[in-house]
């Protein structure tokens, strides 16, 4: 196999779909009360952790499978836990005109808990149930410019640090960029993490990826031909999901989810409940106890210890075909202390109160908010497609060549030598026909000689025995003249 890389422009460029989620999945303000009981009633205590950091892990594997586990029962809806878009959206321009919370829609993560899609183009994966302009979904492409304010700049705000922070020591925003045709997840390595404090500046240029199937490569190009790759015990689930607009293509990432979670469901008879969206049968058991969860942990850390992790990776093998996004990161600090003073002076642009509920300090400001610009560094894009080295009407007109070259040999050799081996065959065939037929010609002439012959001989014996009559009537006659005679 050889591979060739292409560069092309594409104006305008179809501009990725970008989804924004919060470090904190809760806002305190709605769910302080409640994590303090599941707390409260857990046996999570932090002198039986080795350190803050598990023990603060632990708390909110325990805080998201409570809150889970009361959605799936109807109990509450887990929508109103986490920040709306409208709590942490301060400003928005795409391409040097303004957008709005109107411009994304919502969709949920366990681990992040409400995340906001910008660009997508699934209207089936939008919220239901809730009659606000949070879910609205439109496309867009992007300009000619590649400059940081001529693609989608963002300025948010993550949550007061006393209130809404809450049982979590990290803070900022999640962001994943992806092509329209995949469902991401973010908590993939896909991800880049943009902190308060500063300005983030992620120039991105788009690469296609086309590599041959099977036998050139273990990949998947087409779930529906299975010949193309070697089956395994996902593809059918897979295909289920795509039918079941969950996915639309077949996604390595979501593969290893589904072969992680049976071997979570062997190890603890439970399945987690972040992998709940990619289960079909809704009869499984969750894992909600004490118990269950410290398995699942143990069962986690097991997972990328052994022979698991390898065995999901060869179940799981890459697509074929892929839209990746390559990115360059850069970063200054924000804001400065003149715009910390403007931005509380212009209310016409900023409603400060309605993120901080007072009059933000500089150090208020720096510690809860961030901007973040995503925007093409060059419009050009790469295509690395694969070929064959020698495909097989070329390695036909090699070998004609070489044998040429050595033997004296041509494509017209070979017809002759076919030519002579059809001829000999019909000869031959020909031939034994005649002997078959020669063999009954004179098996049949010697029966009828032998028939002639007998009948001769027969002719023969009768003419002998009347000439013998003849001589003894002769005989009688002259003897009896002669008595005549002597008397």
């Amino acid at each position: 196999v050889v591979s060739y890389v292409s560069i092309g422009v594409e104006v305008p460029t179809q501009f990725p779909a970008i989804d924004i989620c919060n470090h904190n999945a809760y806002d305190g303000n709605a769910t302080r009360d409640i994590m303090r009981d599941i707390l409260s009633k857990s046996n999570l205590t932090v002198d039986s952790v080795n350190s803050l950091l598990e023990y603060s892990d632990l708390a909110d594997d325990y805080f998201k499978s409570v809150f889970e586990n009361k959605s799936l029962h109807g109990e509450l809806d887990t929508y109103d836990l986490g920040f709306y878009l409208s709590q942490m959206l301060i400003s928005c321009e795409y391409q040097g005109e303004p957008c709005s919370h109107s411009d994304f829609y919502w969709f949920r993560d366990y681990n992040y808990g409400n995340c906001y899609r910008f660009n997508g183009d699934d209207p089936d994966q939008m919220r239901k149930g809730h009659n606000n302009n949070d879910h609205v979904f439109k496309s867009k492409k992007s300009r000619l410019s590649s400059r940081p304010g001529h693609g989608l700049r963002l300025e948010l705000y993550v949550g007061d640090p006393i209130t809404q922070q809450q049982f979590t020591y990290e803070s900022g925003i999640r962001v994943i960029i992806h092509n329209q045709s995949i469902v991401p997840l973010p908590d993939s390595s896909a991800g880049i993490d943009v902190t308060t404090g500063f300005l983030t500046n992620i120039g991105i240029r788009r690469n296609f990826v086309y590599k041959l199937p099977k036998p050139y490569n273990d990949c998947i190009c087409n779930l529906n031909d299975t010949t193309s790759y070697d089956s395994n015990e996902y593809t059918e689930e897979i295909r289920q999901m795509i039918a079941s607009k969950k996915m639309r293509v077949y996604q390595q990432d979501i593969c290893l989810k589904l072969c992680n979670r049976d071997y979570f469901r062997r190890q603890c008879g439970c399945i987690d409940f972040s992998l709940l969206m990619l289960e079909t049968n809704k009869n499984l058991t969750r894992c909600y106890s004490d118990r269950q969860i410290e398995c699942l942990n143990q069962a986690n850390i097991n997972y990328f210890n052994t022979d698991e992790f390898t065995n999901c990776y060869a179940k799981c093998p890459l697509s074929c075909h892929s839209i990746d996004y390559e990115t360059k990161i850069t970063m200054s600090e924000y804001p400065t202390l003149w715009y910390a003073n403007l931005f509380k002076s212009a209310y016409k642009f900023i409603d400060y109160k309605k993120f901080y509920g007072q009059t933000p300090t500089f150090d208020l400001i720096k510690k809860t908010t961030l901007v973040v610009n995503i925007f093409y560094e060059s419009i050009t894009y790469s295509s690395i497609s694969e070929h064959p080295v020698m495909p097989f009407d070329l390695l036909l007109s090699s070998l004609g060549g070489y044998l040429g070259l050595f033997t004296g040999s041509s494509l017209l050799t070979f017809v002759e030598v076919i030519e002579f081996f059809i001829l000999t065959a019909l000869f031959v065939h020909k031939f034994r026909k005649t002997n078959l037929n020669s063999s009954c010609g004179s098996s049949g002439s010697n029966k009828l000689s032998t028939t002639n012959n007998g009948q001769q001989k027969n002719g023969n014996n009768k003419n002998k025995k009347k000439e013998d009559d003849d001589d003894d009537k002769q005989i009688i006659t002259t003897s009896n003249n002669h008595h005549q005679t002597k008397f």
